[in-house]
């Protein structure tokens, strides 16, 4: 939680967080996020925040993986029935 809280720093914002559900195999991440930052400099920036490395270097670091995937905007709008049609 107190990460996540860095996020406002550089302009970026958490648009999903959810855990895998309690009968789901181990193998499979426990936690999911899908965060939106501005650029991918603000992403490092967020990585190298000073506040982040002193939580990381007192709780340790929780994730066993991280997967960074950069997304098309999406097709979607949240609270949209169907996805724009430009073609």
């Amino acid at each position: 939680e107190a990460v996540l809280a860095l996020l406002p720093r550089y302009g970026a914002t958490a648009l999903a967080r959810a855990r895998r559900r309690r009968d789901q195999p181990d193998a499979l991440p426990a936690e999911l996020q899908i965060l939106h930052f501005p650029s991918r400099d603000a992403y490092h920036e967020f990585l190298d925040d000073p506040d982040r490395r002193a939580l990381l270097d007192r709780f340790g670091d929780v994730f066993t993986e991280r997967i960074v995937v950069e997304l098309e905007p999406p097709l979607l709008d949240v609270g949209r029935s169907q996805p724009d049609d430009d073609t």
